[in-house]
């Protein structure tokens, strides 16, 4: 395994890739990083790039880093160029050095296998994270602030989109791995690549459903909100429509005319507040049978 990790300069992969004898447009997808995962075969090797997830969670604020890696197996030797230094492989390192398991005795592709197993267990860590935070949310969906809980939720999104960009290709990808007539893939490691596909399968419907669960979740905060805000209205509305009589009634008072009925009456004042409240309360009655019917 010669294991390459960045950060990557032009000059070294160019200069590693030339002894391998990969192509010119493999070496340029090694330096793309940010691309979608692309499986394409050299004379012989296969090329499968991908990227390694690593999320993070601070106080159900999600921050996910992306590390661009790419494969090319050959026979008896698998050549890796990653973007920046990582620990996901750390396992496999040990169980290489200590001589444990299969890995040295099953060749570059059980290795690879391995290798994109790891880098799968990241993605389904990622979702498992992302459920636990789903749930949290249903449990305070009803009780918290709204406008925090929609840009949450919206955070969540934009990270379960990401991620279902990312492993949505790495089915077709892995099937096509499988499917194509090569001697690079013993039959005795095409089982462990079969269940890889199943493996992938599980992680895109389950990326599948979390966006479903997030965009009810949103959609449900949008309907609260909206009714919070409309139960807001009707009740200012409603205060607004009791007090109209009232407002009527002094304003007529209050024209500058000199011929007002009980303008000059000594009880003048009383009347008018009595007119008022009789009007407001019976207004307020009448609004109050309505609503319990």
């Amino acid at each position: 395994w010669v294991r390459v990790e960045g950060p990557l300069e032009e000059s070294i992969v160019k200069q590693i890739s030339h002894i391998f004898n990969i192509y010119d447009l493999h070496i340029d997808d090694v330096l793309s990083i940010g691309q979608r995962p692309k499986l394409d075969y050299g004379d012989d090797y296969i090329f499968f790039s991908l990227q390694i997830s690593e999320l993070t969670n601070l106080e159900n604020k999600l921050k996910m880093e992306l590390n661009h890696i790419s494969f090319f197996l050959k026979n008896g030797l698998l050549v890796s160029f990653c973007q920046r230094p990582t620990k996901v492989f750390n396992h496999i390192l040990e169980r290489i050095e200590r001589g444990l398991g299969k890995i040295r005795n099953f060749g570059s592709d059980y290795l690879l296998y391995r290798l994109l197993d790891a880098i799968f267990d990241k993605y389904f860590d990622a979702q498992e994270e992302i459920t636990n935070i789903l749930l949290a949310l249903d449990e305070v969906v009803e009780k918290g602030n709204n406008i925090e809980l929609l840009k949450q939720t919206q955070a969540i999104i934009v990270t379960l989109n990401n991620y279902h960009r990312m492993i949505h290709p790495l089915e077709e990808q892995t099937k096509n791995l499988l499917e194509v007539d090569n001697n690079l893939l013993h039959k005795r490691t095409t089982i462990f690549y079969r269940s890889l596909l199943d493996y992938v399968k599980q992680l895109d419907d389950t990326s599948m459903f979390l966006i479903n669960k997030s965009s009810n979740i949103r959609e449900y905060l949008y309907q609260l909100n909206n009714h919070r805000t409309n139960k807001v209205i009707e009740n200012l509305t409603i205060l607004a429509t009791i007090f109209m009589p009232a407002a009527l009634v002094s304003s007529i008072f209050g024209m500058n005319f000199k011929n007002i009925p009980w303008a000059d009456h000594a009880y003048g004042f009383w009347i008018s507040i009595a007119l008022m409240t009789f009007v407001t309360l019976g207004l307020t009655l009448a609004l109050r049978s309505r609503r319990s019917k």
